[in-house]
């Protein structure tokens, strides 16, 4: 892939790329085997998120609780857009499909709604090993689904009904995009995902593709890196906890399997993925397939970051950027 194709965005201060930032390389280097055990779910929940993390709005801000199609969802909006018919992003935390909460992105979500006139609607949705696949997809296309078909109850632009997640969440950004288009509803206007889990499969060679430690081009710290990368894609927590045996490869797991005249029909989509983050290569060979099938489909990649970075909302500078990407995206006409 070559920079004209997509969008980079350097360390702060720096125009080079293959350097590690410096909060990021302070946090992986920090980082080391949470557990000397197996861990429970109710553990593995408990590490989740960025505690450093804040965002102090610029607008005051109207947040509601809503039940839909059975799923607790928060809502997020200006107060004074609140009377108004608005673009709505449905936002889906990411945790590996076993973790995280609205709670903890929570100051995403106060930054998104802060950045213009839309509706912020995010799902606690159902977690594995209590409630493995499909039931988080299920989750997420049954309050899409609802809130088109309620749309001006909720006051909500139904043809501006866009889905965005981040690392699980950004997979099943793809997957329930995926499912609406093969429903044929096609509710989905805009979708943007966040170093998504797009390969989950065990195929050995795309496995040693996505895991090629020189393909990053660090120019420092290959040590750390390589052992970060490393460490993060041995996790078994999906395979173990989420899929439970099911066909790893099929589209609704591995969305970068679907057929390319799946892609070329999605809606137009932004990739944001960290430079060094372990998901960057399956992300880009996925931009890659959207793109040569015909899709439309931009990225930004942000230098020097690993993943998870836009949880550091208010601590990152790289995550409100990144934030404010995600909006001008969804907002911008098309």
């Amino acid at each position: 892939m070559t920079t004209d194709e997509f969008t980079k965005r350097y360390r702060p201060g720096t125009t080079t790329s293959g350097y590690l930032d410096d909060r990021a390389k302070a946090e992986i280097s920090a980082a080391g085997p949470s557990f000397d055990h197996q861990p429970t779910p109710a553990e593995i929940r408990a590490v989740m998120g960025w505690p450093a993390a804040h965002h102090e709005a610029v607008n005051e801000l109207t947040v509601r609780a809503h039940k839909i199609a059975g799923v607790s969802v928060t809502e997020f909006v200006q107060q004074r857009y609140d009377d108004q018919v608005l673009p709505a992003v449905v936002f889906i935390h990411g945790g590996a499909f076993v973790g995280g909460s609205v709670a903890n992105v929570t100051p995403i979500l106060q930054q998104m709604a802060d950045a213009g006139a839309l509706r912020v609607f995010a799902l606690d949705y159902s977690l594995a090993p209590e409630h493995p696949f499909p039931a988080g997809m299920l989750d997420v296309y049954r309050v899409v689904v609802a809130l088109y078909q309620a749309a001006k109850q909720y006051g909500i632009d139904e043809t501006q009904l866009s889905l965005a997640g981040d690392s699980a969440g950004g997979n099943l950004t793809y997957t329930v995009a995926l499912l609406d288009q093969n429903l044929q509803s096609n509710y989905l206007h805009k979708l943007v995902a966040m170093y998504p889990a797009v390969y989950n499969g065990h195929d050995a060679e795309k496995e040693i593709d996505f895991s090629d430690i020189r393909a990053y081009g660090a120019q420092a710290d290959q040590a750390l890196i390589a052992q970060y990368i490393a460490s993060f894609r041995e996790s078994p927590l999906i395979s173990d906890w989420y899929l439970r045996g099911v066909d790893d490869e099929q589209m609704a797991v591995s969305p970068i399997n679907a057929p390319a005249a799946m892609l070329t029909e999605l809606p137009a989509s932004l990739l944001i993925i960290g430079e060094f983050d372990p998901l960057r290569l399956e992300g880009e060979a996925f931009f890659e397939r959207v793109r040569d099938a015909g899709g439309t489909i931009a990225y930004i990649r942000y230098d020097g970051m690993v993943h998870a970075f836009v949880d550091k909302i208010g601590d990152y500078p790289q995550a409100n950027q990144a934030v404010l990407d995600l909006v001008d995206f969804v907002l911008a006409e098309s």
